[in-house]
C-alpha cells in the first residue's frame, strides 16, 4: 500500500567495539562488533485528510442502519443524518475539489448516527507499523453540546471481527468491536470551542482479553453517537511514537470519579442544616484546608457561626509571610474525583465572598483555580478590590478555566477534578507579603447557567 507518510526514525543502535589487553603475551584482542538489528521506519498514516491516498473512504450509517458513502463536495441528507464541505477560518465553503477538507455532520431527529472511515476496496490493509507507541488523532470542532444522557463513543473494526459484510456498519457499545472508548466527556469539554487536535492512545483498543490486530485493519476510525451531534471533522491520521502528549484523552474514565449531571446545580461547599461533620459545613469539597507555599506563609482558619450575612462560613487569614509569600485555601472532595465536563460550555464556578482586608497586597486580587492529582487548571484573577468590605457573588466560568490562550482544551482536568477549589491571593514578588490579608467564603456551587447579579468581570458590583 502506498500511504503518504512522514517517516520517523524509530532509531538504531550505533556500532561499538569493545577492545582488550592480554598482559601474559602483549596480545590485544578484539570482539566482533554487535549485529546491528535493521532500522524499522514507523510512518504516520493519514486516513482522511489532504495527503491520504485514498485507502479509505468517509461513510455513515443512519438510525434506520442504513450505510451511505459521503460526498467530496455536496450535502448529503440521509434520513436523520446530514453532511456538507466544512466550512474554512473566513466561515465559507471549503474548496470543493480539494479532497479531506472538514466535514460537517449532523447527528438529528434525536436519533442515534455513526461515522466511519472503511477500507475503500473492502480489504484488509496493514497499519501495524503505524501503531508502535501511537494515538489516532484527529481536529474536531463540536459545534453543539450533545443531548444530555447521550453518549458518544469511538470505535475499530478489523477482519476477523467482521460480518458477512466486508464494509460492516460501525458498531454500537455492545456490537463487534472488541473495544469501545466513551469519550462523551471529552465531547461535552469541547462543545462550543475552537477546532481541537483529539489524541487517543491506540492501545485504548485492546482488552485483557485481546489485542486489536491492526495488520488486518478494515475500519480504522469510528464514532458513534446514540442521539443528536453536531460536529466538524478533519485530518484523521495515525501517528507513530506519539503518545504521553499531556493532552491525550483517557482510555476509561478512572472508578474514582463521579461526572456531575448538568441540568442542575451541585453544592461544593456550603452551610450544612444538619451538619454532617464537626464545622456544620456541607458538600462535595467541604473538607478544607490550607497550603503555605512551602513555608512561605502562616495560614489560619475560623468557623463563623454569623455575620452580617447570618450564615455559617470560612474565614482565612494570614497572619505571618515571608516577601513573595504563597499560599490560599483548598476546598478538598468528600470522597471521590469530579467529572465537571457537563458544566464547559455555560457553567461558572459560583460563590459568595467578603475580604475583610488585602493589606499590602500590590493589585489587590484574589485568584481562583482547581487541581487534579496531575495537573491544574488556568489561574483566574479576579477583580480589583472584589468584594471588599462586604459580602458579594463571584463568578468564574467553567471553560475559562480549562482552555488555554492558544484554545486548547483541557480534558484530562475536568473530568478528573480532585480540589473543587483554590482561593489564593494573586502571585506576589519581591518584597510584597500577604500579611494581614483575611477574606470569608461560603456557598460554593458548580452552575450550570450564570446568576444575574454580575454584568461585567467575575465580581458582584456594589
Amino acid at each position: 500500500m502506498n500511504k503518504t507518510v512522514k517517516s520517523i526514525l524509530l532509531g538504531s543502535l550505533s556500532l561499538s567495539m569493545l577492545a582488550g589487553c592480554n598482559s601474559d603475551d602483549s596480545r590485544e584482542d578484539s570482539t566482533d562488533p554487535a549485529p546491528q538489528p535493521p532500522e524499522i521506519v514507523a510512518e504516520e498514516v493519514v486516513i482522511y485528510g489532504p495527503e491520504t491516498t485514498r485507502d479509505f473512504h468517509m461513510r455513515v450509517t443512519n438510525r434506520n442502519n442504513f450505510t451511505f458513502d459521503i460526498p467530496e463536495d455536496l450535502t448529503l441528507r440521509a434520513g436523520n443524518i446530514t453532511t456538507q464541505p466544512g466550512l474554512t477560518v473566513d466561515h465559507t465553503h471549503a474548496e470543493k475539489t480539494k479532497y479531506g477538507n472538514p466535514i460537517n455532520i449532523i447527528i438529528g431527529s434525536n436519533d442515534e448516527g455513526s461515522v466511519m472511515m472503511t477500507s475503500t476496496t473492502g480489504q484488509i490493509i496493514d497499519l501495524s507499523e503505524a501503531t508502535i507507541d501511537g494515538t489516532l488523532q484527529f481536529d474536531l470542532k463540536v459545534n453543539s453540546k450533545p443531548a444530555k444522557g447521550s453518549k458518544v463513543f469511538l470505535t475499530m473494526s478489523h477482519e476477523n471481527l467482521s460480518v458477512a459484510n466486508p464494509l460492516p456498519p460501525i458498531p454500537s457499545p455492545t456490537g463487534i468491536s472488541e473495544q469501545t472508548i466513551d469519550i462523551t466527556g471529552a465531547f461535552n469539554a469541547y462543545s462550543g470551542g475552537a477546532k481541537q487536535t483529539v489524541r487517543v492512545p491506540l492501545a485504548c483498543f485492546n482488552t485483557e482479553e485481546h489485542e486489536f490486530d491492526f495488520s488486518q485493519t478494515i475500519m480504522p476510525f469510528g464514532l458513534h453517537s446514540d442521539s443528536n451531534l453536531d460536529i466538524d471533522l478533519s485530518n484523521i491520521r495515525f501517528v507513530p511514537n506519539s503518545t504521553g502528549h499531556r493532552y491525550e484523552l483517557q482510555c476509561q474514565k478512572p472508578d474514582n470519579v463521579q461526572t456531575l449531571a448538568s441540568s442542575n446545580a451541585h453544592n461544593l461547599f456550603t452551610r450544612g442544616n444538619n451538619p454532617d461533620n464537626d464545622d456544620g459545613f456541607t458538600g462535595w469539597a467541604r473538607k478544607y484546608k490550607t497550603w503555605n507555599g512551602g513555608g512561605s506563609t502562616k495560614i489560619r482558619t475560623d468557623v463563623v457561626n454569623k455575620d452580617n450575612n447570618n450564615t455559617r462560613h470560612l474565614l482565612v487569614t494570614f497572619i505571618e509571610s515571608q516577601p513573595a509569600g504563597r499560599g490560599g485555601l483548598l476546598l478538598d472532595p468528600n470522597n471521590n474525583n469530579m467529572d465537571w465536563s457537563e458544566f464547559v460550555e455555560n457553567g461558572v464556578l459560583r460563590f459568595q465572598l467578603r475580604v475583610d482586608d488585602y493589606a499590602l497586597h500590590p493589585t489587590r486580587q484574589l485568584q481562583v483555580s482547581f487541581e487534579t492529582a496531575g495537573n491544574n487548571s488556568n489561574k483566574i484573577t479576579l477583580d480589583e478590590n472584589c468584594s471588599e468590605g462586604g459580602w458579594g457573588w463571584v463568578e468564574v466560568p467553567v471553560k475559562e478555566l480549562i482552555t488555554r490562550a492558544d484554545g486548547v482544551v483541557d480534558t484530562t482536568i475536568i473530568q478528573n477534578v480532585r480540589n473543587a477549589m483554590h482561593l489564593a491571593p494573586a502571585d506576589i514578588r519581591g518584597q510584597d507579603t500577604l500579611q494581614g490579608i483575611a477574606y470569608r467564603l461560603i456557598n460554593v456551587t458548580l452552575q450550570p447557567t450564570p446568576g444575574n447579579e454580575i454584568t461585567e468581570g467575575y465580581c458582584q458590583r456594589k
